[in-house]
């Protein structure tokens, strides 16, 4: 367990050296997650593979990624959360 504290870092991200972001696919493993790190990073594959067995290559409506951050932040918070929903989901308006 002091490893896993160790390699979190437990520091404020605004100073310097690395910050590490521990990757989530679903509420139950990010809140494993938080307990050991401050920040957690959830993406479009890890719901895609987790959730439906499938890549991340368009599958999926951004909506659902958005739900699963809202349900994320909603039990979550107070740890740093990024999200990679960058695709733009086929839609110009969505990407910009």
């Amino acid at each position: 367990m002091e490893r896993l504290e160790a390699l979190a870092g437990r520091k404020d991200p605004g100073t310097d050296g690395i910050f590490p972001l521990m990757g989530i696919y679903d509420v139950f493993s990010a809140t494993i997650a938080a307990k050991h790190f401050d920040g957690i990073f959830l993406s479009g594959f890890g719901l895609a593979a987790s959730f439906y067995g499938l890549p991340d290559i368009g599958f999926l409506p951004w909506s659902e990624v958005v739900a699963l951050a809202h349900r994320i932040r909603t039990v979550l918070p107070d740890p740093y959360l990024l999200v990679d929903i960058d695709d733009g989901y086929a839609d110009v308006n969505v990407a910009c």
